[in-house]
């Protein structure tokens, strides 16, 4: 991990790197300032989890939650939250929920997706293990004394179908109506998802949703990817997805599409949503030498005028990834790339992102690369023009504040972010929980 750092230190010895790189080398302060609030595989047999890979959920006081995807008493993750002392502005961590706690696993397992928040406290998410092949559950907040109280809504290929038209197993994150405004899910109508599986096995979009009078939920299947040959519309859907203020649904996918790079697409529904019509938006890799970029792994976040921000992880002028923008037109929309990936010397402005990013009220974007940064363990960046590095990962000896962040930040009222990282932190190396202040 230092290695790093000493073939800097070499190469600035004999002029190979520019001076400006070289004098941050004695160690100039990050524009932001990292505290750890975490650090996984902190208990014994790594009770609390590690590889935090989805983003993190920032509640109205102040708390934040997440998952791990490994970890925990079972081996097959957790959900933590990290509770805020505000007279003492210290952190206590908590499991509230470890997977795999139920015969044959029939509660899930290994979640590689996110949680959203009701205006109760209860929260939702998805694992893409358990005893078919995937759930959907809810967490309530314990009573005084009591701990939170699981509740499976839905288990995915329920009948082990082996193109599992219900879903695969993959489940992302769900998302609900109001979800891009920031409003708290009300508890009762319908979620949205993609996952794995479905009708031609390349992915598909479905929608959940409480049966009325019942305690059940019902999955609909709204759009099976890939209907016709090399999956012009896309195909294996990643990540979340995003609803407009009309009910369509936005999002990704990162194969597929004219150039098997993936597609931006939206999925539009009938006056009733009877009936749902995909229209792919964009094929990324469209210009030679993947110039607008490929393989966009995050979701995109959309602004007040319905514009699309997104990061894709490879293409751009140096293959390394870039930061797209995407003004929606159905077939006639257009992309232009907002900032190329490793285009500093030695990739000191980062390289591969993965994540989902952050706008905020002024049009400023968040986010972070997964390689990259002046160490090479990644960093997080905003982008408003121009990029500025706000924190290097690997900063410490031996990588203590953290390296490879994957899950993208989230910010508070105060403009503070929050994140985590799949590696570094006091304790194995297995990534932590940061908080990074301006």
């Amino acid at each position: 991990m230092r290695f790093h750092h000493r073939l800097r230190l070499l190469l600035c010895l004999l002029g190979a790197i520019d001076f400006a790189i070289c004098g941050r080398l004695g160690g100039a302060a990050n524009a932001y300032t990292l505290s750890t609030l975490h650090t996984f595989c902190s208990l014994e047999n790594c009770a609390d989890g590690y590889n935090p890979i989805p983003d993190l959920l920032l509640d109205k006081s102040g708390n934040l939650y997440g998952t791990t995807y490994n970890g925990g008493t079972i081996g097959n993750g957790v959900v933590f939250e990290l509770v805020r002392d505000n007279g003492n502005n210290t952190w206590s961590f908590h499991v509230i929920h470890t997977f795999c706690s139920k015969h044959n696993c029939t509660d899930g397992g290994s979640p590689q997706s996110g949680l959203i928040i009701d205006k109760d406290g209860n929260l939702y998410g998805t694992t893409i293990g358990g005893w078919n092949g995937g759930v959907a559950f809810e967490l309530s907040p314990p009573a005084a004394g009591k701990k939170w109280n699981y509740k499976l809504l839905h288990s995915f290929c329920p009948n082990g179908n082996i193109y599992c038209r219900q879903g695969d197993g993959s489940p992302a994150q769900l998302t609900y109506a109001g979800a891009a405004a920031g409003l708290p899910y009300d508890g009762v109508s319908a979620l949205y998802g993609v996952s794995g599986g479905g009708a031609y096995n390349e992915g598909l979009i479905f929608k959940l949703a409480p049966k009325p009078g019942t305690s059940k939920w019902v999955e609909k299947v709204l759009y099976n990817f890939c209907p016709l040959s090399s999956c012009p519309d896309g195909s294996s859907p990643h990540q979340m997805l995003i609803m407009d203020a009309k009910g369509s649904l936005y999002g990704t996918t990162v194969q597929g599409g004219a150039n098997n790079s993936g597609v931006a697409f939206v999925l539009t529904p009938n006056s009733r949503g009877t009936k749902w019509t995909e229209t792919t938006l964009y094929s990324f890799c469209a210009l030679p030498n993947c110039a607008d970029g490929g393989v966009p792994w995050g979701s995109p976040v959309m602004d007040a005028t319905g514009s699309l921000y997104g990061t894709a992880s490879t293409g751009g002028a140096t293959g390394n990834g870039v930061v797209y923008k995407i003004q929606p037109n159905s077939a006639n929309s257009r992309e232009s790339v907002m900032y190329d990936f490793c285009s500093q010397p030695n990739c000191t402005d980062g390289a591969d992102p993965r994540s989902t990013l952050v706008l905020n009220a002024s049009g400023t974007l968040y986010g972070v690369t997964l390689g990259g940064g002046l160490w090479g363990e990644g960093n997080v960046f905003e982008l408003n023009g121009s990029l500025q590095t706000l924190y290097d990962f690997c900063s410490l000896p031996n990588c203590t504040d953290g390296q490879n962040p994957y899950a993208g930040v989230i910010m508070d009222g105060s403009g503070n972010l929050f994140g985590t990282t799949i590696g570094g932190g006091w304790n194995n190396q297995i990534g932590s929980v940061f908080e990074l202040s301006p």
